[in-house]
């Protein structure tokens, strides 16, 4: 069984881990003992309702990070980013494979009605953004008006709200800018990674709002467990083409509640979330691990490497042999 902790926020959880486990906390960063793993996590409390902790760690067991539900309507709204930035052994602009499912760069919030528990893989190196967000700075954000529907699940509370998207090239980019800032301690950093904090929520808000007229569904924190059991297994094997009755059968749910219910957390169908995520894969052996064409399709299960062109240009944006020659800008 992992280990696990709760989560109250990131300065809380700092201190609550440096006791725990005999970490060094110095400076607003917590050094990992060599029992718990490698590597560091820094907290930033950036105003009254925003704090930010970047975390860079391999840990030596699995942990997980549980944050119960809050009584009544929940004040906090957490951010995670998760692999948007070089892990502790990894070149910067070298990205790591896409396909492992703790390595695939993604966002979720969640709202603070939920009871969820995020889970630490052992011996995996973990880069992630973690931004807390107080539910009144994030009605603020968001303008005087109405929060628009789908965000409102998010901004009342008292709705079990879970979401998660693929990251874009742009927040890779805020993501090494915040980076840079923590690691360099310019002059008025704590304000510029205020800024910055708030660029990335926006950017994860531009692409949640493309689902503003999807239904939403009641979700509860077992559903949630389940979804990404059936995410990961998704993912164990991009060669593969899922099975529906495979995955509502590990999940524990009906065909048709598992349907509206992933599409619901990660935006998109079982097979369209596949496909996208292979195609990634795809791009990243092109481009980084210089794999031919030919190479990377049968790699991917492709027999018919004319399919693989168009599966690739569809998802992609270039057919695989011109994205190769070029360099090919990241995906998407």
């Amino acid at each position: 069984m992992p280990s696990e902790l709760a989560s109250p926020g990131p300065a809380p959880f700092l201190a609550t881990l440096a006791e725990a486990t005999g970490s060094l906390l110095a400076d607003d960063t917590l050094y990992l003992a060599a029992s718990l793993g490698r590597g560091y996590l820094k907290a930033f409390d950036l105003g009254p309702a925003l704090q930010l902790m970047i975390h860079q760690t391999e840990l030596n067991e699995e942990l997980l990070l549980h944050r119960p539900a809050e009584n009544g309507i929940g004040d906090k709204v957490v951010f995670s980013f998760r692999n948007l930035l070089p892990s502790l052994d990894q070149p910067a602009g070298r990205p790591a494979a896409v396909h492992r499912a703790e390595a695939l760069p993604a966002v979720q919030v969640s709202s603070a009605a939920l009871d969820f528990a995020l889970r630490l893989p052992a011996r995996v190196p973990i880069s992630a953004i973690i931004l807390e967000v107080d539910v009144s700075l994030f009605a603020d954000l968001l303008g005087p008006a109405e929060p628009p529907g789908i965000l409102q699940t998010i901004v009342a509370g008292q709705h079990q709200a879970l979401y998660e998207e693929l990251v874009s090239p742009a927040m890779q980019a805020v993501a090494a800018d915040i980076l840079a800032a923590t690691t360099a301690r310019a002059p008025l950093h704590r304000y510029y990674l205020k800024i910055k904090a708030e660029e990335l929520i926006y950017l994860f808000l531009a692409e949640l709002l493309k689902r503003q007229h999807a239904p939403v569904y009641p979700l509860s924190a077992a559903d949630a467990r389940q979804l990404y059991l059936v995410r990961d297994q998704l993912l164990a094997d991009l060669s593969e083409p899922p099975s529906l009755p495979a995955l509502a059968r590990l999940a524990g749910l009906s065909e048709s509640k598992l349907k509206r219910l992933f599409k619901q957390v990660f935006g998109d169908t079982l097979y369209n979330y596949y496909q996208t995520v292979r195609m990634r894969e795809a791009a990243q052996l092109l481009k980084d691990q210089q794999l031919t064409v030919t190479e990377v399709g049968y790699q991917l299960g492709f027999k018919n490497l004319s399919h693989f062109t168009r599966i690739f240009e569809r998802y992609i944006g270039s057919k695989p042999k011109k994205y190769s020659k070029s360099g090919g800008p990241a995906p998407a």
